[in-house]
């Protein structure tokens, strides 16, 4: 292809100006000009968000619209004018490949007979053949690399049955589990395969069908974390529950705790109330019975001063009264 490509007049690049045309087959009636003059916006804009890839599909589309409703759009050129006047310069380049690309793809169908020619090659190697594929973007190698995986598989029954019932059987080997990428001196050589992959399988001896009649587990990568999550979910619940109880009877135990501490210290306050009303008592009694007996026993007067009960002995009073006539 890279010589159509480099022949202006199809159509296919837009570093040069050419009739809209991309077809790979001159036979077939659609051409690129049919698909930006006459598709409508929700078509065009899944092609070019599908196949290109482009984050800004959609005021390409817009653009487009509008710029083919004055006037259709025939050439290459005209189309590079209409995305170059919405992107900025920096993006230009990179979007315009897109956009060239998704309508080329659109025009020859090139996805869906990716698919067929892969399973026409397969029915047409021996076995221990191998097929060896060489994409040159991500559409295409992702198709590649499920058709790869798909024929190694032994089993497509969904992840979650117990129990195969399928017939599928192993039927290729992948020989390369990640694509094989150019060198710096072939890019050098031949800039255009800078985005090149290239994927390697051997065909297999296709076994007779067996039943598959043993339960067992899927241990694919989804059918892991499922479970894993499902077990981290469990382990989560019965932690938070686990937890719950323990604080619920702590706190029950605290509750009982301070409770006891409360009647204790109701008994202990009973119990010094009793004692401050006994010794209240002993010093009543005191007051009225030491004042009696000081006088009877020892000379001593009692006097109250200001709510205060004094004792006085009879001799310092005798003294003060010679001298001052007064009690201090």
């Amino acid at each position: 292809s890279s010589y159509q490509i480099d022949k202006g007049e199809k159509g296919f690049s837009f570093s040069e100006d050419g009739l809209l045309d991309m077809r790979f087959n001159n036979l077939q009636k659609l051409t690129a000009a049919e698909v930006v003059n006459n598709y409508d916006e929700e078509k065009l804009g899944e092609i070019i968000r599908s196949y290109g890839e482009e984050k800004h599909w959609r005021k390409i589309v817009r653009q487009i619209i509008k710029k083919r409703s004055a006037k259709r759009i025939e050439t290459t050129g005209e189309l590079k004018d209409i995305i170059s006047s919405v992107i900025p310069a920096r993006f230009r380049n990179k979007t315009l490949a897109r956009i060239f690309q998704a309508i080329r793809i659109e025009v020859n169908q090139e996805l869906e007979r990716l698919k067929t020619g892969l399973n026409k090659a397969f029915d047409a190697l021996n076995i221990h053949g191998r097929m060896v594929v060489i994409s040159y973007h991500s559409l295409e190698d992702r198709i590649v690399k499920e058709f790869f995986r798909y024929k190694e598989l032994d089993c497509i029954c969904p992840p979650d049955y117990p129990r195969c019932s399928c017939d599928k059987e192993r039927e290729m080997k992948i020989l390369t589990r990640k694509p094989i990428r150019p060198s710096e001196e072939a890019i050098v050589d031949n800039p255009r395969a800078r985005s090149a992959r290239l994927r390697v399988a051997e065909k297999m001896q296709k076994r007779k069908p067996k039943r598959k009649t043993v339960y067992r587990m899927k241990r694919s990568a989804t059918n892991v974390v499922s479970h894993f999550l499902s077990a981290f979910s469990i382990f989560i619940i019965l932690l938070f529950l686990t937890g719950f109880f323990i604080f619920f009877q702590w706190k029950n135990v605290m509750f009982r705790s301070v409770l006891a501490q409360i009647d204790r210290l109701s008994e202990e306050i009973l119990v010094l109330n009793n004692e401050k009303a006994r010794l209240e008592t002993v010093r009543n009694n005191l007051l009225k019975t030491v004042p009696e007996k000081a006088e009877k026993n020892l000379g001593l007067i009692t006097s109250v001063q200001s709510g205060q009960q004094l004792i006085v002995d009879k001799r310092q009073l005798t003294h003060y009264e010679e001298k001052d006539k007064q009690i201090p």
